[in-house]
């Protein structure tokens, strides 16, 4: 099944849910946008480290 739902992504059948990111200091705002429940798909809260660079990113 996982196969089948991989190759309808690679065919473009299907595309993923589009998502907002807010950095994790603007939790704020973010709560606000979903508050208003005028999104469609995923709201995410980033983190990034010391450097601005997204924490837990692969280089």
């Amino acid at each position: 099944m996982l196969a089948q739902l991989m190759d309808m992504f690679a065919a473009g059948e299907l595309k993923p849910l589009p998502a907002k990111a807010f950095d994790v200091r603007l939790a704020r705002r973010a709560y606000r946008f979903v508050s208003q429940a005028r999104h469609i798909g995923k709201v995410v809260l980033t983190v990034c480290d010391s450097a601005g660079r997204l924490a837990g990113a692969r280089s």
